[in-house]
Formats: structure tokens, C-alpha cells, sequence
């Protein structure tokens, strides 16, 4: 189930990270307060264009806490991830079993901007330009 989550997040959303936006421009202890709570998929930009409506197998929720873990909650199932600032390179990798599957690219107060990665890896060659846009729930 979590393999189907992750691969359909995949070839939805496609692997990607654009090193232009990374933003995190807060403390450690200003992030905190910024991330750690609940945020929801809001809407997608691909390649310049919005997608509004995101499908029902895509919607999401990310739960932050202030102990580097969070959860990915979709529909019923939740799956427990940690989050690490890099506070060098202004961005936040998400990772569950130890496998980078997302980066946190900017945020405020009732924004965040999430891409894909693989493996931590950036820019995999032929897939197209997707940013998650999160709003506060």
C-alpha cells in the first residue's frame, strides 16, 4: 500500500526538484513554529500551469512535529516520516525508511511549497516541473 502511494505520487506529480526555489530562510527554532502543524495539499503547479483540483488518490495531509518526525495522512492510512532542516542549503528533506521522497522548498505561515526527489537525488532527466502547494488546515 505505502509502495503504491509513493509510485502513484510519482507518476502523478513526476520526480522533480528545482534548486532556484529553495527558500527556507527561518531558524531552526522559527521553523518549529512555522512547520509543526497540519498542512493540506492545496493545488499543483506544473510546468507554469496550475492544476486546482487535485484527484482523490493524490490528496494528502502532512502532520509536523517539533521531534523531526511527521505523518503522511491519506484518506484512512498514516505513515510516519522525519524531517530534516539543512539549514546550509535552505531546504527541509522529508524521508520514510530512511529514503528521501521530498524537499520543502519554501514556507510561511499558512504556506509550503513541497517538490519530489528520488533518493535525494535532484532533477531526474524527462520528467516535467511539479511544485505541491500546502496550505494550513
Amino acid at each position: 500500500m505505502k509502495k503504491i502511494f509513493y509510485l502513484t505520487l510519482s507518476l502523478f506529480f513526476g520526480i522533480n526538484f528545482n534548486s532556484k526555489a529553495q527558500n527556507v530562510s527561518q531558524t531552526k527554532t522559527e521553523l518549529n513554529k512555522v512547520l509543526c502543524k497540519t498542512w493540506q495539499a492545496d493545488y499543483a503547479m506544473m510546468n507554469g500551469m496550475r492544476i486546482n483540483q487535485l484527484p482523490n488518490n493524490i490528496a494528502f495531509e502532512l502532520e509536523f512535529n517539533s521531534d523531526n518526525s511527521y505523518l503522511v495522512i491519506k484518506e484512512k492510512t498514516k505513515q510516519k516520516g522525519k524531517w530534516t532542516f539543512n539549514e546550509k542549503k535552505k531546504y527541509i528533506d522529508l524521508s520514510i525508511n530512511n529514503k528521501t521522497n521530498s524537499r520543502i522548498t519554501k514556507i510561511s505561515e499558512n504556506e509550503l511549497i513541497l517538490v519530489l526527489v528520488s533518493d535525494g537525488k535532484n532533477n531526474p532527466p524527462g520528467l516535467p516541473n511539479m511544485e505541491i502547494y500546502c496550505k494550513t488546515k
